[in-house]
């Protein structure tokens, strides 16, 4: 079995400004079958730039 990588976590300005702008029930760390959060990988780097409900995928 080969090691995981380890990844760094990089969120940038919007997806905070988003993040504080949920419901204060909606900032835990799971996320509920309403809620959707848009990230890519770029090398060993997660970035996630948006986080809302259905509508951030439009």
């Amino acid at each position: 079995m080969s090691p995981r990588p380890a990844y760094k976590f990089k969120a940038t300005p919007q997806f905070w400004k988003r993040f504080y702008a949920l419901p204060p029930a909606s900032t835990s760390v799971v996320l509920g079958p309403d809620l959707r959060a848009v990230f890519y990988i770029q090398d060993d780097t997660v970035w996630t730039f948006d986080i809302g409900t259905h509508s951030v995928y439009r």
